[in-house]
This record gives C-alpha cells, structure tokens and sequence, in this order.
C-alpha cells in the first residue's frame, strides 16, 4: 500500500491535500504542492519537495559559511596587510642596504639590527602603488636611505660595507691611452 505521506527528514508531508489545508504545510514547501482536480485539491510533487530540501541544506550551509566569514574576514584581511606592510619594510631595507654597498651576507643581519632599534611604518603611497616607509626612531621619522647611512657610515659602519677593490694594474694606463687616441 503506498503511503499518504512522503517523509523528508523528520518533516511528514501529505501527499494529497485540500485547497484549506495548504495552510498546515511549513511555508518554505508549499511551493511543492500543485492543483489536482480541477483546483480542488492539491498534490505533492515529490520531485519539487525533493528541490526544496536541497535548496534549503544549501542556504543553511551558505548561511553558516557567512557567519564564518563575519568572524574570521577581518582578522584574515588584518594579517593580510600585516604581511602587506612587513614585506614592504622588508623590501625597503634591502634596497637601501643594496644602495649602501652592505656586504651580501650581512645583509639580514643589519636588518635584524635596524628592526631592533626602530619601529618601521608603512602606509600606503598616495598613487596606490607600494608603500611609503619611514623609520620612527627615538629622534623622530626618518626615511628607510637615512637610517641605513646612519648605521654604515663612520668607522663603525665599516664592518657593513663591502670593501671597494683597487683597480688592477693598467687600468689608469688604459684610460689615458684611451683619452689620447680620440685626439
């Protein structure tokens, strides 16, 4: 014998009702009910229902997957411009180390010193490309280039530098044979 009811989770749907009875059905599956004799009464169609509960699973998860978001968009979006901001101190430092002359393999070093004794911001530039950095030191903003001079010149910042090779021999004998033979 087949059953009056066709049952989705623990909701029972009848599968054949009166025009006064649609009332009595949860709202979200009256959608699935279509007129049977003459609009008399209605039946279910067990496809629709089916319809029906998939798209209400899917709006739930859809639904707890915005409520995830909620909560950790903006802390994800926050470490995001963290990281945004740390790479472009970082980028800083190199170039102005690079411009510097620092020797290659000291070069994370005097970065590891340089974050140790100042506080590094980076905003935005005003043509939205890249950052602007300027170091906060005890004396006020300095630019990233005034910083790095600091540390590497003068005596003590010679340990930084790479050291400048002499010319080989001839060199000065190459440039002035040079020099005589465009006149």
């Amino acid at each position: 014998m087949a059953s009056i009811f066709h049952c989705i989770g623990d909701l029972k749907l009848r599968k054949k009702i009166t025009v006064a009875e649609l009332a009595s059905v949860p709202e979200d599956y009256r959608i699935a009910y279509m007129e049977h004799d003459g609009g008399v009464d209605l039946e279910l169609s067990v496809r629709s229902a089916n319809y029906v509960e998939e798209a209400l699973a899917e709006i739930a998860r859809l639904n707890a997957e915005i409520e995830r978001l909620q909560v950790e968009g903006p802390a994800r979006i926050e470490a995001e411009r963290k990281a945004r901001r740390d790479d472009a101190v970082d980028l800083a430092l190199h170039s102005s180390l690079n411009k510097a002359g620092v020797k290659s393999g000291l070069k994370e070093g005097a970065i590891a010193v340089l974050k140790k004794e100042n506080e590094f911001e980076a905003e935005p530039s005003d043509d939205g490309e890249g950052f602007v950095v300027l170091a906060r030191t005890p004396f006020g903003l300095y630019s990233v280039d005034a910083i790095v001079e600091q540390m590497v010149s003068g005596e003590e910042g010679a340990a930084w530098r790479d050291r400048r090779t002499a010319p080989s021999p001839g060199y000065f004998t190459g440039l002035l044979s040079g020099l005589k033979e465009r006149r």
